[in-house]
Parts: C-alpha cells; sequence; structure tokens
C-alpha cells in the first residue's frame, strides 16, 4: 500500500494538490520505514523533497533531498542517486547557495554520463545552464546549454531541446545579440510546435 500511496502522492503533486501530496507521502514513508524498505523510504523522501520545493519552503526540500540522497548512496542506487543531486542543484540555485547547486549539479551530470542516462544529463546541463545565465557568467551558460542542446538533438527530445534553446536566446539578448538571440527563439518556437506545447 505504501507504493500505491507515492503513487497517489505523485498524481495529486500533478495535479496541483499538494498538501494532499504531503500527506501521501508522509503515510507512505510511515510504511516504509515500518517495513524498513530502505528503497521506498528513499522514494518518499525524495518526493517529499520535490513537493516541499514546489511549495518555496526550499530549506524544507533541501532537508528530505539530503536524507533521500544518503539512503540512495547507501543502498547504490546510482540513477535515483543522480536524479535526487539534480533536484538538490535546483532547490540550492533557489537558496543562491550557487556553489553547492554546482556541485550537486556536476555530480548528477558525471552520475548520468557514466550510467547513459543521456536524457537526464542533457536537463542537467540545462539546469547547469540556467544557473550560469542567472548569475551572468555568460560563456559558462552558453557552453552547458549548447551541450544540452547537443545531447537533446542526439536522442530527440523536442521539447528539451527548444527549452535549452530558448534559454539560449535569453542569454543571447542579455548580451545584446538580439539577430542571435531570435534566431534561437524563432527555432525553439518550430520545435514546440512540432511538439505541440
Amino acid at each position: 500500500s505504501a507504493h500505491v500511496l507515492n503513487n497517489l502522492g505523485s498524481t495529486f503533486q500533478s495535479l496541483g494538490y499538494i498538501e494532499r501530496a504531503i500527506d501521501c507521502f508522509r503515510t507512505a514513508l510511515a510504511i516504509h520505514k515500518k517495513n524498513q524498505d530502505l528503497s521506498g523510504v528513499s522514494a518518499s523522501l525524495n518526493s517529499l523533497g520535490i513537493s516541499f520545493a514546489e511549495t518555496g519552503d526550499w530549506e524544507t526540500a533541501c532537508s528530505y533531498l539530503e536524507d533521500a540522497l544518503d539512503l540512495r548512496r547507501q543502498i547504490g542506487d546510482r540513477s535515483r542517486e543522480a536524479v535526487t543531486l539534480s533536484s538538490l542543484g535546483r532547490v540550492h540555485t533557489r537558496l543562491a547557495k550557487f556553489d553547492q547547486a554546482i556541485t550537486y549539479f556536476e555530480n548528477a551530470i558525471a552520475i548520468q554520463n557514466d550510467i547513459g542516462d543521456m536524457l537526464s544529463a542533457a536537463d542537467t546541463l540545462s539546469s547547469m545552464g540556467n544557473l550560469y545565465r542567472q548569475l551572468h557568467r555568460w560563456d559558462a551558460g552558453e557552453r552547458y546549454l549548447k551541450e544540452a542542446i547537443q545531447v537533446h538533438k542526439q536522442i530527440g527530445d523536442k521539447a528539451g531541446e527548444a527549452e535549452a534553446l530558448n534559454n539560449l536566446g535569453l542569454i543571447y539578448r542579455a548580451l545584446k545579440q538580439n539577430e542571435t538571440a531570435f534566431a534561437y527563439y524563432q527555432e525553439a518556437l518550430e520545435l514546440h510546435e512540432i511538439v505541440g506545447n
């Protein structure tokens, strides 16, 4: 029943019912702990972290995600460890703890590349590019976003590619290179129209 509660919580979360999702994840967490199911505990902790991030409670989100990360490392679940590292990178970005965010993202990318999870690696590269854009470190932002675009193209992820192209356009707009920005926006728009979003 704990796995069903996690699934129900994820459904509530996707529908925007965050408090109901949190209730489901907390109940699932208690059941997983009682059953000594470390994988289930880590999943519930991770889901709670993401839910609290969606409410803007970044410190609580960070606490749950760090606990999930510890467990995922303990049980050797590298794929989910990378997911949690990337989530921690995004939370630390929101907390303006940029050095920590970069470290989390770099560790996530290393694992994602090592295990061949190219979709997640491309998403994490985009997050890194956006972080550097936010810091006005245009060269690094451009480098990571271009790498993300290349990976998104390679795996056929047009939605991810479009998002990265749009963000690359934002960098060129900030640099007052409006024609280049426009070209990236145009390419992003064409891809968004293809995928219908």
